[in-house]
């Protein structure tokens, strides 16, 4: 039988769906995608089609792609993937979507990584877990968050405690104490990254290509999303021994590992298991979906 992708997201955009698209297409391979916010409801009896009631049967042919959220990934993957030949992300990079889990991770590894502490519920310890990186400035990061936007440097303990408090608050309209959700870490700010990040894309354990990341406009964050530019990266050996230390140690059918640097030391600071690919394509000129959907489908 013909090999069937399927592909679910939850923006209302998302131009990985296009480049999918295209190369399903070039491939004759059958392709759809479902919007989980306007098309399923996800109930005990499956996915449902909300257009028509219909549920989405998958069966052994089916590989299924998430451009979403981690919980919504979490629960098709646990609910559905018995059904469908592949689906990626996997329960088993569940955790990883966890940036507090991720730094442990390279800890654990002796992958070195900045100084990081989750914060709590107890405000009378927040000197000490400030002093813990290193003292102000820091960094004060939401553990589950993607595009580098519930990202921020904190120069003192009212700046921290506004960052959260504000968070909150135009999240839900609510006026709480912040620190009642341990949901917050704060990090080692290093003074030297210059706005400059380091992605290395790696598809089924091997190490595609990669990209340096440069703010554009002063930020001390270099994420495409927030207006960084990219360019392509030679990968040297330093950096090419620990992403395969990495790749070793954990199973990533795909992911964006990505690095700042201390001095001339690499620093793993996450690891992106659905990855935005677009402007990896542009900078490098690997095409990065096809190898995806080719990789994929001999699964």
């Amino acid at each position: 039988m013909a090999k069937k992708i399927f592909a679910f997201y939850s923006n209302y955009s998302d131009s990985r769906i296009d480049r999918f698209r295209q190369e399903t297409k070039k491939k004759n391979i059958e392709f759809k995608s479902y919007n989980f916010n306007k098309d399923l409801m996800m109930t005990e009896r499956g996915l449902i089609k909300i257009k028509n009631n219909q549920t989405i049967n998958l069966d052994k042919d089916y590989f299924c792609w998430i451009f979403s959220n981690s919980m919504l990934s979490h629960y098709f993957e646990k609910l559905y993937a018995k059904n469908a030949n592949f689906v990626w992300p996997s329960r088993a990079v569940a955790d990883f979507s966890d940036k507090m889990y991720t730094n442990h991770f390279f800890k654990t590894i002796n992958v070195k990584t900045p100084k990081t502490i989750l914060l709590s519920q107890n405000e009378e310890t927040l000197l000490l877990k400030v002093n813990y990186v290193g003292g102000f400035p820091c960094i004060i990061k939401k553990v589950f968050g993607t595009g580098g936007v519930e990202v921020g440097i904190v120069n003192s303990l009212d700046d921290l405690k506004f960052f959260v408090k504000n968070f909150y608050q135009k999240k839900f309209n609510k006026n709480f104490s912040p620190f009642l959700r341990a949901s917050f870490a704060l990090q080692e700010y290093i003074k030297n990254t210059n706005g400059n990040d380091y992605r290395v894309l790696c598809l089924d354990g091997k190490i595609i290509g990669g990209i340096k990341r440069s703010s554009q406009n002063g930020d001390f964050r270099a994420n495409i999303s927030l207006g960084g530019k990219a360019e392509n990266l030679p990968i040297d050996e330093k950096l090419k021994k620990i992403c395969q230390k990495i790749l070793r140690k954990r199973n990533f059918f795909y992911a964006g590992i990505d690095f700042i640097k201390k001095d001339t030391e690499y620093l793993a600071i996450e690891i992106n298991t659905s990855a935005q690919f677009q402007e990896f394509e542009q900078a490098t000129g690997i095409n990065v979906a096809g190898k995806i959907i080719e990789t994929m489908i001999s699964k």
